[in-house]
């Protein structure tokens, strides 16, 4: 595999891992999970990366 193939496959995978941060951030919004002090966001954003 190419140096561009490999880079080409990175970005896409780190695309799809943002959608779905995007989707799952939009679910807990829906269903009033999100806080709104800074260390409710933070938590959110390892909670969503432990996911992926």
């Amino acid at each position: 595999m190419t140096i561009e193939e490999r880079l080409q496959q990175a970005a896409e995978q780190a695309l799809a891992s943002i959608d779905l941060m995007k989707k799952s951030i939009l679910a807990r919004a829906f269903r009033g999970e999100l806080g709104t002090n800074k260390a409710s966001a933070l938590e959110l954003l390892r909670q969503v990366l432990a996911e992926n």
